[in-house]
């Protein structure tokens, strides 16, 4: 929209757009007698550009994203954080295609968001949990924020919507198997192992060493000590966006130790690599035909593992149910804490005493009785 002015020597227009870069222009010119000169020339200058640019309401919302990251973001985040901005982007791609700024208020954001976690519309079928909504919203506002202040937007669009999402978020206390449902699940493992299939050596190497599916799926047999039974957790596998090595979360590289039991699965399964199938990248889990396994074949299987060894229904996991099975078992069992914490590769401590708040909290109540009962057989 051009602004028009009174100036001493007559009337003045000044427009702005963008060119196909997302880089802004500006252009100025007075002397005209009339203001409606001033605006008819402004007006026909205005035409001209938008042949060949866009004015700032009519520019492509993904042209402005990639250009805010590009300048904003991604000099300055880690390649895991790159990753997340990434696929969030793409939902909205997927949403709001080439739709221009102008045409995105708050109406057309609640329905993405609406039908992003409720797997309705262009994401008919898939359903995401709320965290991963709440995480495509935040870096939706972040991006609107600076739309806000480059006068695209009076307010940000995104602050008045909220998330939704299909079913909640299972509790932490349904994320892990039990002390006997673990024991059920490895005593099949063992007793049915053949080397033919990944997920039998993939699902015991992940309930003994708590390690994150991505870096279970990133594992190479060059990361693997198998003298000092040890793996060293240098990468993981990105499974949505570039299908390549990436760092493990939070960079946080780690040494985790293996029992002598999963060392001899795994020398099993390396026996049976070299002799049938070809493996140029080195991959410790192959599916049989020597391709990366998918997340979602992973799954299947291993629900069939869980329901083969007798798990009931109710009682089954995630991949990620692996990782949370390995803590509470060790935190149960009295192992310190940090030592979990290191194991885990969380950035903190304090993550994993809010991960696993849980049973901290049920091992208080225990720890409490065995507090009165040391105290009365010392004290009386």
């Amino acid at each position: 929209m051009a602004v028009i002015r009174q100036r001493s020597n007559g009337w003045t227009y000044q427009i702005s757009w963008y060119d196909e870069n997302g880089k802004r222009h500006y252009k100025t010119k007075g002397g005209f007698k009339l203001r409606r000169d001033a605006a008819a020339a402004a007006q026909e200058v205005e035409l001209y550009h938008q042949k060949d640019g866009f004015q700032k309401e009519d520019t492509p919302l993904m042209l402005y994203i990639r250009k805010w990251y590009k300048l904003y973001k991604e000099p300055h985040i880690a390649e895991r954080t790159k990753l997340s901005y990434l696929k969030s982007f793409a939902y909205i791609e997927q949403f709001f295609a080439n739709k221009p700024m102008g045409g995105v208020g708050t109406d057309q954001i609640q329905e993405f968001i609406n039908d992003l976690g409720k797997g309705k519309g262009v994401f008919h079928g898939h359903p995401h949990a709320k965290e991963s909504v709440d995480k495509v919203r935040t870096h939706l506002s972040a991006v609107m924020k600076h739309a806000v202040r480059d006068g695209i937007y009076r307010f940000n669009p995104v602050e008045g919507t909220k998330v939704t999402f299909a079913n909640a978020a299972k509790s932490e206390r349904d994320k892990f198997l039990n002390l006997d449902n673990q024991k059920k699940l490895s005593a099949y493992i063992l007793d049915n192992f053949t080397p033919k299939y990944f997920i039998y050596a993939f699902a015991y190497t992940g309930l003994n060493t708590g390690l994150r599916p991505g870096e279970l799926f990133g594992l190479t047999w060059d990361n693997i000590d198998m003298k000092k039974q040890i793996i060293h957790v240098v990468q993981a596998w990105d499974y949505t966006t570039t299908f390549d090595f990436i760092p493990p979360k939070e960079n946080h590289k780690r040494d985790v130790s293996i029992t002598p039991k999963v060392v001899e699965l795994l020398k099993d399964l390396r026996k049976h690599q070299m002799a049938h199938l070809k493996n140029p990248r080195n991959f410790v889990f192959l599916t049989y035909l020597g391709k990366v396994p998918s997340p979602v074949t992973t799954l299947r299987q291993f629900k069939q593992l869980q329901s083969a060894s007798g798990i009931p229904d109710d009682d089954r996991v995630s991949l990620h149910g692996m990782r949370h099975s390995h803590a509470s078992l060790l935190l149960y069992q009295g192992v310190n804490i940090k030592s979990i914490s290191e194991r885990l590769g969380h950035k903190d401590i304090q993550t994993t005493m809010r991960v696993y708040a849980h049973v901290l909290d049920e091992m208080k109540d225990r720890d409490d009785a065995l507090i009165q009962q040391i105290l009365e057989k010392e004290f009386g």
